[in-house]
């Protein structure tokens, strides 16, 4: 669900006869609702507007085999990567069993915003590039089994309809 909110300068704390020039958003995401904080400045009677629209998502995830020198392969031989998308394949969230939180905290930044239908390689390249940690390649094995999930899911058949029409014109040739 997302939450777009606008405030009269006036609520803002500034004089009615100065409106503030509003340069920046705000957008807080929490689980599946996202919050968009935008000024809105005139002058007038306070107004606030609130709309909230349904964002479909989908959960993925997938698994590979730890190597033997990390430090958690005695207690688990597997990693686990989860990801949450958007009906445009965009990731609104990641997470994984990786044991340090700071590690699993990395990861979840690194694919966030990315997408998992047409940046693929940009995914794994951040991830070879800038995840060091000794779980690097059961991490891109483990997303790699997410791709295939994604790849038999409707997200891709949602998309593969859209490039279509978008190829005919829309006109449903």
């Amino acid at each position: 669900m997302i939450h777009a909110r606008w405030a009269h300068a006036s609520a803002l704390g500034a004089p009615r006869a100065r409106p503030i020039v509003a340069l920046s958003l705000m957008v807080l995401y929490t689980g599946a609702a996202l919050t968009v904080f935008a000024p809105r400045c005139y002058t007038g009677a306070a107004v606030s507007h609130h709309k909230e629209v349904f964002v479909k998502s989908f959960l993925f995830s997938g698994y590979a085999r730890l190597p033997q020198d990390v430090s958690h392969q005695a207690l688990y031989s597997r990693v686990g990567v989860v990801v949450e998308v958007d009906e445009t394949g965009v990731i609104l969230g990641a997470t994984s069993s990786l044991m340090m939180d700071l590690s699993r905290d990395f990861f979840g930044r690194l694919v966030t915003g990315l997408n998992v239908v047409t940046e693929r390689d940009l995914i794994e390249r951040s991830i070879r590039e800038r995840y060091r940690g000794h779980s690097q390649g059961a991490l891109v094995s483990a997303l790699r089994k997410v791709y295939e999930a994604v790849d038999h899911s409707p997200l891709v058949a949602e998309q593969s309809e859209v490039a279509g029409a978008a190829a005919d014109g829309g006109h449903g040739v």
